[in-house]
């Protein structure tokens, strides 16, 4: 194990598949062999997507994010403390599903600005892990 930084976030969802279009980077079908060049460089230009770059950026590399239904007693296996488990709770009222993006999904950028809650997604905070 090593210590880290988790950022959480939290939302309602139908279900973990329904999270993780948000969560996790989505690709557009790839053009056909026939696609012209500049067709070709403007899907490269939009993909892929990830929604989750509206709460923190300006970079997310997708193994570091972990996508799971609310569940305090997986907070408590990295070792997040009780006072931080509780802190999230409060902040999360109704929702099912968290979303756990680690220090390293960052790629060793700085986060420009400090991650903000949507209308998916709330930002609970940042804690000490360990993963």
């Amino acid at each position: 194990m090593s210590a880290t930084t988790v950022y959480v976030f939290s939302g309602t969802f139908e279900s973990i598949e329904e999270a993780c279009l948000y969560s996790q980077p989505q690709w557009e079908a790839e053009p056909s062999e026939s696609a012209s060049d500049e067709e070709y460089a403007a899907w490269e230009d939009r993909n892929p997507s990830h929604n989750m770059l509206s709460n923190i950026g300006p970079y997310l590399d997708e193994d570091f994010i972990e996508t799971i239904d609310f569940d305090p007693g997986y907070l408590s296996g990295i070792k997040i403390s009780k006072s931080d488990i509780a802190h999230i709770r409060s902040r999360s009222l109704d929702a099912n599903i968290l979303v756990l993006v680690y220090e390293q999904a960052l790629g060793g950028f700085s986060l420009r600005k400090a991650p903000v809650s949507n209308s998916s997604l709330t930002y609970c905070g940042h804690f000490y892990c360990d993963i």
